[in-house]
Order: C-alpha cells, then sequence, then structure tokens
C-alpha cells in the first residue's frame, strides 16, 4: 500500500471514529430518561434536563469536528430545520418583548425548558438527521429508544403493583415511573407504542434480499460441502424474528404503562394516531401484513369506544368502573370535573392575556403572568404557570407570530411526511407512516398538555427522522409527474411549487457541502497544527458550557434542595445563599422559597436572627422582581413575610401593604389575596 493510500485509509478510520462517537452520544441522550436526582430540587426533571443538555455540547464538539473535516456527513438543507429555526429566532425575539426575558430563556427548576433548552434541541435535530441518514440507521435509534422506554415503562409497573419498593420511584395511583409525572408517562409511552407498532409490521414486508437466506437441505453434497454450508449459514444468522419479539413486547410494555398511567390526552392521541396509521396503510399500503394490521386497529377501536361508551351510560358495568382507575377516569370526564374546569378558565384568562399582547406575546415561560391577572377563580385552588396546551401557550407567550412560526414546523413535517409516503418502497413506507402517526399523536395528546424534557426528546426524534426522509427525497430520483400519482388531479400547482422549493434546498445544500475548501483558512484548518488547536478549542468550549452552566445549575439545584430541607433558618440561609452564587439565573425559585420560610419562622428567631431576616428580604425581593417584576406570587411571597414582621414590629406595614398592592394590581382574583387582605386588615386596625 503506497503512503498515500495508507493516508486515505487513516483518515477515513478517524472520520468512522468521529462519526460513531456523534452517533453514540446521541444515542447516549436517549437513556437520560432513567436518570434521577435525588440530591436536587425536582428530581425528576433537573437531572434529565442537565444530562441531555450536556451530551449534546459534547457530542456537538465532536460533530463540528466531523462536518469541517469530512464535508460528506454535513446536514443537507432542510425545510423542517428551517421552519425550527425560525420559530427559535422567534422565540428570542419574543423573550426581549416580554416580560422577563431571563425566565424566558432559562425557565425554573420545575420545568427545565425555556429557549435555552429549546436551542439544544435544534442542535440535536440537526446533528442526528445528519448521521442518521438510513432506514437501517434508524430502526437502531428506534430500537435504542423503545428499549428504554420498555425499561421505564417496566419499572413503573413493578412500582404499581408491589413488586418493587424503591424510593426513587414516584408511588402515585398513577404510573409515574422515573418520570415523576403521569402526564409525562403517558406521552412517553404513546410515541414508543406506535414506533413499535411500525417496526414491527415494517419488518414483515421487508424485501427478500434484505433477509438472511435459510440453509437448504444438503441433498447430495459432501460432509465437507454440508460443512462449509453449515458454517455460511452459521455467519448469517437471522435475527429479526428474535427483534420481532423485543419490539412487540416493548409495545405492549409502553401500552400497559399507558393504560395504568391514567393519560386521557395521551390515549386521545393514541387513538388519532392509530387512525392516521390506518388510513396511511389503506391509502398508501400495498402490503398484506399492512393491511391486516389496520384492519386489527379497527376493530380494537370500534371495541374499545364502544365499551367506554356502555360503562359511561349503563350502570351494569359500574363495579367494573370503580375497580379500574384508569376506567374511571375515561368514564366520567366532562366539563363539570375539576380539572377540566381549572384548564377552561386557565384557557379563558390567557385568552385575554392574549388580546393585551397580541404580536409577541408575554414571552415564553410566562404564562402564570397573563394568569394572574385575568383567571377567576371559582372553587379551583391550582395556579397554572403552563397553558396545559401548547398551541394555545405559543399563542399567549409568544403571540401571533410565535404560533404561526410553531404551525410552520408541522407544516414542513406533513409536507415532507406525505412525500415520503408516496415515494418510499411499501415495505418502507410503513415505519414513515408510523412515524407520522407517532407526531400526529404528539401534537394531539399536546393539545390539553404541556412539555417535558422527556417528551420534547421523543418529538425531537420524530423531527431528526423526518430531517432525514427530506434528505433522502431530495437525493433520490425526481417525483412522479403530475398525473401518475394517485391524488395528482390537483397535483401541477403542487409539483411546481415543490420543485421551486427542492431547486432551492439543493442550491443551498451543494454550497454549503463546498465549504471549507481552499484558502489560508482551509489550509491552516487542514494543517496538522490546525486540527490539534481546532479540537483543542472546541473541547475547551464544550467543557466551558457544561462547567459554567450545567455543573453549575446541578451545584444550584442540589444547595437549593438543601435548603428547602434544612432543619433550622440559619442552614437554610447558608444553602439558599450557595444555590444562589453558584446560578444567579436559575435563582428566582429559591428566592421566592427562602422569602416564604422566612415569613414562616419570623415570630420563632431571637432580636438578631430577625434583623438578620430583614435584611436578607431586602437584599434579595429587590432582586427577584428585577428578573420578574411582574410575578405575582413573589409580591404575595414578600407581602406575607412583611405582614408577619409588622406583627413584630409595626414599621413594617407600609411594606406590606405595598406589596399587597402590587398582588391587588398583578393578581386580582388569585387565592392567596384573600388572605392577604384579612390579615392587613387585622394589622391595622391593631
Amino acid at each position: 500500500m503506497t503512503t498515500r493510500a495508507a493516508n486515505a485509509s487513516s483518515r477515513d478510520g478517524i472520520g468512522d471514529l468521529l462519526l460513531w462517537t456523534v452517533k453514540a452520544g446521541i444515542l447516549l441522550v436517549l437513556v437520560t430518561p432513567l436518570l434521577i436526582t435525588p440530591e436536587t430540587l425536582f428530581p425528576y426533571v433537573v437531572g434529565k434536563a442537565l444530562a441531555i443538555r450536556t451530551a449534546i455540547e459534547l457530542t456537538f464538539a465532536v460533530w463540528l469536528l466531523l462536518i469541517i473535516y469530512y464535508p460528506r456527513h454535513r446536514p443537507a438543507w432542510s425545510w423542517v430545520l428551517a421552519a425550527f429555526g425560525l420559530w427559535l429566532l422567534v422565540a428570542l425575539i419574543a423573550s426581549y418583548t416580554g416580560v422577563s426575558p431571563t425566565r424566558s430563556l432559562w425557565s425554573n427548576f420545575e420545568r427545565m425548558q425555556g429557549v435555552i433548552d429549546r436551542a439544544h434541541w435544534f442542535a440535536f435535530i440537526l446533528m442526528a438527521g445528519a448521521v442518521f441518514r438510513t432506514l437501517p440507521d434508524w430502526r437502531l435509534l428506534f430500537t435504542v429508544n423503545l428499549a428504554v422506554a420498555a425499561l421505564v415503562s417496566a419499572l413503573g409497573m413493578s412500582q404499581f403493583y408491589g413488586a418493587i419498593d424503591s424510593q426513587l420511584l414516584v408511588d402515585l395511583y398513577r404510573v409515574a415511573s422515573t418520570l415523576g409525572n403521569p402526564a409525562y408517562m403517558g406521552a412517553y409511552a404513546m410515541v414508543n407504542v406506535l414506533i413499535g407498532l411500525g417496526l414491527i409490521i415494517q419488518s414483515f414486508g421487508r424485501p427478500r434480499e434484505e433477509v438472511p437466506e435459510q440453509v437448504r437441505p444438503p441433498g447430495r453434497m459432501s460432509r465437507a460441502d454440508r460443512r462449509r454450508r453449515a458454517r455460511r449459514g452459521n455467519r448469517q444468522f437471522n435475527y429479526l424474528p428474535y427483534l420481532r419479539v423485543f419490539w412487540l413486547l416493548a409495545a405492549v410494555l409502553c401500552l400497559w404503562c399507558l393504560w395504568l398511567s391514567g393519560t386521557r390526552g395521551a390515549m386521545a392521541g393514541l387513538g388519532v394516531g392509530a387512525v392516521v396509521f390506518v388510513l396511511g396503510s389503506v391509502i398508501y399500503g400495498r402490503l398484506r401484513m399492512a393491511r391486516l394490521a389496520a384492519y386489527a386497529i379497527i376493530a380494537v377501536g370500534i371495541i374499545a369506544i364502544a365499551f367506554v361508551l356502555v360503562a359511561r351510560f349503563t350502570p351494569a358495568l359500574d363495579p367494573l368502573v370503580e375497580s379500574n382507575l384508569t376506567l374511571r377516569r375515561l368514564t366520567t370526564a366532562g366539563l363539570e370535573e375539576r380539572t377540566i374546569r381549572g384548564r377552561l378558565e386557565s384557557l379563558d384568562a390567557g385568552i385575554q392575556g392574549y388580546q393585551d399582547r397580541p404580536v409577541f406575546g408575554w414571552g415564553p415561560e410566562n404564562y402564570l403572568i397573563p394568569w394572574g391577572r385575568y383567571v377567576v377563580l371559582s372553587d379551583i385552588p391550582e395556579w397554572f404557570d403552563q397553558a396545559h396546551s401548547k398551541v394555545f401557550e405559543e399563542l399567549v407567550t409568544a403571540g401571533t407570530v410565535g404560533l404561526i412560526s410553531y404551525l410552520l414546523i408541522w407544516l414542513a413535517l406533513a409536507a415532507v411526511l406525505l412525500r415520503s409516503a408516496r415515494r418510499r418502497l411499501p415495505q418502507d413506507r410503513l415505519l414513515v407512516l408510523a412515524v407520522g402517526a407517532a407526531l400526529i399523536a404528539f401534537f394531539v395528546q399536546n393539545l390539553i398538555l404541556f412539555d417535558s424534557p422527556v417528551t420534547v426528546m421523543q418529538l425531537s426524534i420524530l423531527m431528526a427522522f423526518v430531517v432525514a426522509e427530506e434528505v433522502w427525497l431530495r437525493s433520490s430520483a425526481a417525483d412522479p409527474a403530475p398525473g401518475q400519482g394517485r391524488f395528482a388531479s390537483a397535483g401541477v400547482a403542487i409539483a411546481k411549487a415543490r420543485a421551486v422549493s427542492t431547486a432551492i434546498g439543493n442550491r443551498i445544500g451543494t454550497a454549503w457541502a463546498g465549504m471549507p475548501g481552499r484558502g489560508g483558512g482551509a489550509r491552516l484548518l487542514n494543517a496538522p497544527l490546525g486540527v490539534v488547536l481546532l479540537t483543542i478549542v472546541l473541547a475547551g468550549l464544550a467543557g466551558w458550557l457544561v462547567f459554567s452552566y450545567n455543573a453549575q445549575s446541578y451545584t444550584a439545584a442540589r444547595a437549593a434542595k438543601a435548603s428547602v430541607s434544612a432543619d433550622s433558618w440559619p442552614e437554610a440561609v447558608a444553602h439558599f445563599q450557595e444555590s444562589v452564587d453558584a446560578f444567579p439565573l436559575l435563582g428566582n425559585f429559591i428566592r421566592r422559597d427562602m422569602i416564604t420560610r422566612t415569613a414562616t419562622e419570623v415570630e420563632m428567631l431571637t432580636d438578631a436572627e430577625f434583623a438578620q431576616a430583614v435584611d436578607l428580604v431586602a437584599e434579595i425581593g429587590p432582586q427577584a422582581l428585577r428578573v420578574e417584576p411582574e410575578n405575582w406570587r413573589l409580591h404575595v411571597a414578600l407581602a406575607t413575610f412583611y405582614q408577619h414582621a409588622a406583627a413584630r414590629d409595626a414599621q413594617y406595614l407600609p411594606d406590606a401593604r405595598r406589596h399587597v398592592s402590587e398582588v391587588i394590581r398583578l393578581g386580582p382574583n388569585t387565592r392567596p389575596l384573600a388572605n392577604l387582605l384579612e390579615n392587613m386588615e387585622r394589622l391595622e386596625g391593631n
């Protein structure tokens, strides 16, 4: 082998190593639903979110090296990614025009969402869509995701049935497993049920050449020939039947866990997704297995709907309904139910808030502000920092522009999936239909629920698959001419628009794939010293991000948990200060909690501790209000503290009155206001 050939081989080996490192990093993200951090505040959310961000940031640094030195792995132009990027840009604008840019960017410990989180998922989709390009690649990724979902489901069911007793798992009357919330568990399981179904059905339609041939009977063959044939047969081990069994078991576990979670939104999403899969199989499917599966889904759906209707209106099934939580939730759902009334009241408040800020809204993650201003509470003790409807929350927090940009993503997804369903081979389009069904199911369940790090992960996986499909569509043969497709009667204008968009995408993709190519900068990057320097810079940037933001956020969440759990007030103050110093951008949650705790312990403090408490609140109160000036809950905490302080020293009465007035302005119908007004009358009367 010549020196040049050896260098090329070595270079390709390094490229393969980088590629598989990126793939491993992406697959590592899929394992994070198993992570629980009991030492932090909100252990089912904080640890997962920070682990996801860390994995994405480190993987992104490796991916940059890959695409700089190996142009064939660079992402091609994608309208889905362009729509997501537009949504991210609009969210950034809405953050800075909203009522609390810090809250919009970073959210809080309870949610761990915000624009920063959105940017990480954009990077995840960008990478996954670029390195997982073929259907075998995606079968691997979906299988890993399904395996993790099956394990999460099995853990939750084991806790539910008493097989294990772990303090780490949520022990509720509805299964939540390692996700901490039955609604999150339902959405997570819902997506994986549909993906498992798609993998199973698609595997039966694989062409013969993809399935290893079975060893034929030897007939009249020599003993040596028989041994050679046996060895060759052993090398061509057929793993597919075992995979089918695994996919089936995993899908059944997820479906069972979905039922035990009692999440009606996820069940509705699963039903709509199944209908979409059935319709797609009837329209696009040409395989007997697909049609049989479609008919089976129709039969199961009809039986399920009939059973729920009979159980709802026939007393004969009352004993069965009363014995099962999910059946009770399905048969008693109605507008008068407490949780539904609370959400309707929240939506009414959101509509009024949207009318105040119709263009860019109140800022992402700031739904609590318009809710506090406009809600009219009856007997619902809840407060809503989320709209419990992703579409509606986009409308209120990012305005009309934000909602349009969000819906553009779904329009781009639908356009790509419809084209792919027409262009893929019959056996391959079944997986495309399953992904489309899962996306529809996710959209439906998000009409009445909100996101979490794990559910956004599932959506991002599905989006990345569509991005890869879009790239495949552009690189494969041209679309059928208008008049040859099944729905071609209205296809001329659509075909022209698609041709224009494809041409634009190809031009942009070609330009990107050729960079960098020439010039001093490119020569420096390709020199050994340049490679080393770039690797050091990217590793340093990734390490800085992980330490300065993720590790410090983890330290802050751990100290916040210690502060909340502290037995004495001085100990709580010490841990509080550690938390705020570690990561001030997420400090408002613990600031409010510290003010509230101090208020409840005012009467037990010594004179010296009381003076320290007053100084502490006088310092952190304005800090918190600078971050969230219109957060009525902060004013509730401050008003409560100064009322307790005024009971000990009347000089703090004006401070209490000032914050009560702010609660009247920002949250006129919120439930704590009644107690504050009653206490003010008592204090001022005295």
